[in-house]
C-alpha cells in the first residue's frame, strides 16, 4: 500500500510539472499576444493620427481654393472694368483724331 501511495506521488509531481509546463506554455502566448496587441493599437493611433493630419490638410486645401476664387472673381471683375474704359478711351481718342483730321481737310 505503501509503494501506492509513493507511486500515486510521483505521478503527482509528474502531473504538477506537466501542468506548470502547460501554465508557462500559456503565459508566454498570453505574452506574445499582448506584445503583438500593443504593437497593433500604436499601428491603430498612427494610422488615426495621420488621417487627422490629412483632413486637416485637406481642409486647410479648400479653405485656400475657396478664397482664392473669391480673389480670382474680383480680379475677372476689375479687368472687364478696365477693359470697358480702355475701350471708352480709345473712342474718345478716335474721335480726337477724326475731329482733328477734319480740321486739316478744310
Amino acid at each position: 500500500m505503501l509503494t501506492k501511495s509513493a507511486e500515486m506521488l510521483s505521478f503527482t509531481t509528474l502531473d504538477s510539472k506537466e501542468y506548470n509546463d502547460q501554465l508557462q506554455k500559456i503565459s508566454s502566448n498570453l505574452a506574445a499576444l499582448n506584445s503583438i496587441y500593443e504593437i497593433q493599437l500604436k499601428s491603430t493611433q498612427q494610422q488615426v493620427d495621420s488621417s487627422t493630419k490629412l483632413q486637416t490638410t485637406v481642409g486647410n486645401f479648400l479653405t485656400n481654393m475657396n478664397e482664392s476664387s473669391a480673389y480670382m472673381l474680383k480680379y475677372q471683375q476689375e479687368i472687364d472694368m478696365l477693359t470697358k474704359r480702355v475701350s471708352a478711351l480709345n473712342q474718345v481718342y478716335g474721335n480726337m483724331l477724326t475731329a482733328m483730321n477734319v480740321n486739316l481737310n478744310k
